[in-house]
């Protein structure tokens, strides 16, 4: 190609972003850099619709263009035509194509080793490395010297405009180009599981640094948004409002870019310019092909047998969860005791939560009256009837006036009435409203002998109590080995999906798999359990004071707590694992004495014994005012639950279930123990030799 002369561009394809290729080059023509000396289209209609448009020659098919008459071609095609088409150019032109530069990663890297061959450039239009608010993101990672330790991602278009036989990692590995671009790095290791027309993609990358990307179309938006999660800082990039925003530090920044279509022109102005110079493009045809061969690695790849599940924690949440998995996936439950509910889920006040509680928390309360008909429908008989249940708001109160509680608890639909206690037990003349509301208690043996009904009852899970999770790898088809470890040894077993539900241990599956740590507080709580010769009823005095007495399934014991004095210490440690309490003495004088300040009946009172636990709460809550549940998913098919309040037990336990259930195309069943439908042959791994060296008080099967 002379100097002089403009270089001669030919442009295959003219669908919806063919025409902004072809309002690229139009610009680039009117600068004499190109000369568009025709146009591609696949059908003769096509053809003469355009040929009455466009005032360049149009062409049906390839065979048509005069042989010698171009300089450079530009594939704006399906990508099943990329292979045939690039390889019949680039024998005799430069080849611009649009990604992914193949169908698959044999053809990829087969057109990479003939352009390597050549003495023609094939460059692959991976559009979002030139797009200003990319090349500022390449910018901020550099000068940040370390790697995030997780990166999510999302590139959705609206449901029902999938095209017909496009896998979604292929078509959309945008997110797969851009961790290649940012950090030069390949994944390890990863697992794809496809949810109706969406898949969800999780890496391991050099550095244990994760990644999760949800691609394919759902729900009635576009959504292009990334966000790396850092130790102290965290940077989001959305590539529909065009931001990128930087948290950290105690400082939040948003940077706006231009919505006009700059990266397409300067990702073709490159190719323009590259030919020019006789240099490698931005994008050459090895960085194509490695980013096929990565999409097609990351297509899902549908289990051929039931799905093992290993669930860490036999409290309520763990216990539930593995009761609803167990209809359809082969369960082993973990739980170092050697019962069910030994800790968390008894340690607590067992109150039956209404919403009354959490006045400052609209979600809060929400989420519990959501959640109430599916717990009450599984664990309903474990909630005590005749208690009566009271909240009281104080003169002097900071936040929860009296006003205020009556409009939350009236707004949200909380059934109350204005009553105080029977005599003796709340001092009213502290207080200026007293609610008697329908909450109630539960009975926390009575609720540990059904959970207990219904694992025996799920023909699919196994109980290996006594059994502590110590060790764990992600292994490279995806699947995750669990070691356990009892009294007389280590046993291990591989598993398709884990459900961490041990509360206290929420970091548990940080530190086995190389997932970010999530800073946690825990306190060491002390509570009371004192007999009083009351009716069964509880009381709790809101806003300063905030303290609650409870009663239990025994006739006149009550559970006694305060804000302040039964919190004995506080610790968020770095690795976000449980501490090791020391031994501290007991603070149940200031309690009481706090206490009785507003409940008098409880200078009566006989102390039965005092009652500690922990309590977990993130160490930078979302929701400062409430306890929600937290789930957690990792992806790689791992998740945490950090239980907030009982009553979302079976409500979480089934969206998981749903969840695992839509990955693998199953229904789940909805009521009863039986199994899903029968899709897999019984399972010949070495899931039966975990079995054997389980300890026969241990084994369900």
């Amino acid at each position: 190609m002379a100097a002089s002369r403009p270089l001669r561009i030919l442009q295959v394809g003219l669908g919806g972003f063919g025409r902004a290729h072809l309002g690229v080059w139009r610009t680039l023509a009117a600068e004499q850099r190109v000369l568009l000396v025709g146009a591609v289209v696949a059908s003769e209609h096509s053809r003469e619709i355009l040929s009455r448009t466009l005032d360049v020659p149009v062409f049906r098919g390839v065979e048509g263009v005069p042989a010698g008459a171009i300089d450079a071609v530009d594939i704006v095609t399906p990508v099943a035509s990329h292979f045939d088409l690039v390889g019949h150019f680039l024998p005799r032109a430069h080849v611009h194509v649009e990604k992914p530069l193949a169908q698959t990663a044999a053809q990829a890297h087969a057109l990479a080793a003939l352009a390597a061959a050549s003495d023609r450039i094939l460059a692959v239009g991976h559009v979002y490395r030139f797009h200003p608010l990319i090349r500022r993101l390449h910018q901020i990672v550099a000068g940040i010297p370390e790697r995030p330790a997780a990166v999510f991602g999302s590139l959705i278009n609206p449901a029902g405009t999938r095209p017909a036989a496009v896998e979604p990692a292929l078509e959309m590995l945008h997110w797969f180009d851009l961790i290649d671009f940012l950090y030069g790095e390949r994944p390890e290791r990863g697992v794809s599981v496809r949810e109706g027309d969406v898949d969800v993609v999780s890496l391991r990358y050099p550095g244990a640094m994760n990644a999760v990307f949800r691609l394919g179309w759902a729900g009635t938006e576009r959504v292009r948004s990334l966000e790396l999660l850092y130790r102290d800082r965290s940077v989001q990039a959305d590539l529909v409002d065009h931001t990128i925003t930087l948290d950290g530090g105690g400082e939040m920044r948003k940077l706006i870019f231009p919505h006009r279509l700059q990266a397409l022109e300067a990702e073709l102005r490159e190719f323009v310019t590259a030919i020019g110079e006789r240099r490698p493009p931005a994008v050459d045809a090895a960085t194509g092909a490695r980013i096929v061969e990565i999409a097609e690695r990351a297509r899902p790849r549908p289990l051929t047998h039931a799905p093992k599940v290993a669930v860490i924690g036999g409290g309520i949440f763990g216990a539930t969860c593995a009761a609803e998995l167990g209809r359809f996936c082969e369960v082993t439950l973990f739980e170092r005791h050697h019962a069910l509910c030994e800790e968390a889920s008894t340690l607590n006040q067992w109150r039956y939560h209404h919403g009354f509680h959490y006045p400052r928390s609209a979600e809060m309360i929400r989420e519990i009256q959501e959640c109430r008909p599916q717990f009450e429908r599984v664990y309903g008989d474990a909630v005590l009837p005749g208690i009566s249940s009271y909240y009281s708001t104080v003169p002097t109160a900071r936040v929860i006036s009296r006003e205020r509680y009556l409009h939350i608890c009236t707004s949200m639909g909380l059934p109350f009435a204005i009553e105080p206690p029977p005599d003796g037990i709340l001092d009213r003349s502290r207080i200026d409203l007293c609610l008697k509301t329908n909450e109630s208690v539960i009975d926390v043996e009575r609720l540990r002998r059904i959970m207990q009904r219904r694992l025996d009852a799920a023909p699919n899970v196994t109980l290996a109590f006594g059994y502590e999770v110590v060790d764990g790898e992600l292994l490279a088809d995806g699947r995750k080995r669990v070691v356990a470890r009892d009294g007389t040894g280590r046993a291990e077993d591989s598993f398709d999906y884990v459900v961490n539900a041990s509360y206290a241990n929420r970091n548990l599956l940080a530190k086995l798999f190389g997932f970010p740590v999530k800073p946690l507080r825990f306190d060491l709580l002390e509570l009371l359990v004192l007999e009083l010769p009351i009716p069964p009823v509880s009381v709790t005095v809101l806003d300063g004071p905030f303290t609650s007495l409870v009663a239990t399934a025994t006739p006149q014991r009550f559970t006694l707590s305060h804000i302040q004095h039964s919190v004995l210490a506080s610790v968020t440690p770095a690795d976000g694992l449980p501490p090791i309490w020391a031994d501290m003495p007991s603070n149940r004088e200031n309690l009481i004495d706090a206490a009785s300040r507003y409940l008098p009946i409880l200078k009566t009172a006989r102390l039965a014994q005092p009652m500690r636990g922990t309590r977990v709460v993130h160490a930078l809550p979302e929701d400062v005012d409430g306890r929600p549940t937290v789930v957690t998913d990792h992806g790689f098919g791992c998740w945490s639950i950090l239980g907030g309040k009982i009553n979302t037990s079976v409500t979480n336990a089934c969206q998981l279930a749903d969840r695992i259930a839509l990955q693998q195309g199953l229904k789940r069943p909805e009521h009863g123990p039986d199994r899903g439908p029968e899709r897999w042959p019984a399972s010949t791994d070495d899931g039966e030799e975990w079995r054997d060296r389980l300890p026969t008080g241990a084994r369900r099967r």
